[in-house]
This record gives C-alpha cells, sequence and structure tokens, in this order.
C-alpha cells in the first residue's frame, strides 16, 4: 500500500487532495464553529493543506505534535501553517512553543493511514498514536483522509483498533457502521 501510494504522481496527488477537501467540506457536522485536528502528511499520505485553508476561516485547527516523553500525541492551536516545523522524525508538527490544547475540546479529527475499509478500520504506522488517542475520546468524530486507492475490502483489526465514523477519499464520502452507534455526531 505505502508502494501504491508513493507512486502517485505530485499533480495527480494535489488534485486528489482537493478533491478530498471538497468531500470534506459536505460532512454534516461543519454547520457550526468547530475545533478540528489536522494532520501534516508524511510519506506520500494525502494532503491537508486544501483542507486548512478551507476551514481556516471558520474553525479552529490543531494539528499533533510528538510528545517524545510519554509516546502521545499533544495538540496545539495554530493560525497559520507556517507555524509548522520539522519534528526530530522530520514530520511537520507544531513548534515546542506553541501551547498545547486540552483535547476534549477537539470536535473533530482528521486522520491519516495506510489504508482503510468501508467499515471504518484504518491501518497506520503501526505505533498506536491515534489508536491511543482515539480511545480516550470516544465522542469526538473520527475521519480517515485518504486516497480512493487505499480503500480496501477488509483491514486487519485488533481489540486496540479504533474504528473511524467517516473515510473521505478525493472520490466518495462514506459513512460508516461507527456513525450510528456514536452519539450525536451532527449537532
Amino acid at each position: 500500500m505505502y508502494d501504491l501510494r508513493q507512486s502517485i504522481v505530485d499533480t495527480d496527488r494535489a488534485v486528489a487532495a482537493q478533491h478530498a477537501c471538497t468531500q470534506f467540506l459536505t460532512l454534516p457536522h461543519l454547520n457550526k464553529n468547530r475545533t478540528i485536528a489536522l494532520y501534516a502528511p508524511i510519506r506520500g499520505e494525502l494532503a491537508t493543506q486544501p483542507l486548512a485553508k478551507a476551514l481556516m476561516k471558520n474553525h479552529s485547527l490543531v494539528y499533533p505534535r510528538i510528545n517524545t516523553n510519554n509516546h502521545q500525541l499533544d495538540f496545539c492551536l495554530i493560525k497559520d501553517t507556517k507555524d509548522l516545523v520539522p519534528s526530530p522524525y522530520q514530520i511537520l508538527q507544531p513548534s515546542v512553543n506553541l501551547p498545547s490544547i486540552s483535547l476534549i475540546n477537539i470536535t473533530i479529527f482528521v486522520v491519516p493511514g495506510l489504508a482503510f475499509d468501508r467499515d471504518g478500520w484504518r491501518l497506520g504506522w503501526g505505533h498506536g498514536y491515534y489508536d491511543r488517542l482515539l480511545s480516550q475520546h470516544p465522542a469526538a468524530s473520527r475521519v480517515g483522509f485518504a486516497l480512493h486507492q487505499q480503500m480496501l475490502t477488509t483491514v486487519p483489526h485488533s481489540d486496540d483498533d479504533e474504528p473511524m465514523d467517516w473515510i473521505i477519499t478525493n472520490q466518495t464520502t462514506i459513512k460508516t457502521s461507527r456513525t450510528k452507534t456514536v452519539g450525536a455526531k451532527t449537532t
């Protein structure tokens, strides 16, 4: 899956990111000001810059910063993607000078992955950062954000994995079975 994602040329990936952004903006729970967690893409992940640009006008945006002390993700409010700097892992993240916010304030998590399935299961990079985080915040909406080519029939998962509510690709919006069982997501 990694090789497939890497094989997509940058211009096609940029067009796909714009199409996925358009899909995301149709979600029903964007009718109010929200605090939305985005990510800075690595290794061919679908770019979130078009999404950040579209959302920044009406929503608060936060990005993850890896906390190397406890192997968790902290999130920081940013006003501009220029506030992102390379981490020790060369992933763009908020500067250490920016304070982290309480995770309870985040209403939507936009989550990257290597692969997704229609039931909302996600294959990540294997470190469990997002699964640990999402398990502590079951009420927040979880949106997988990926290229359509990253959709699989089935993604293997374990008890430690956390499903998505929505999968947004450059071609479709998928409402997963978790969406029906989690509290009111459209408020």
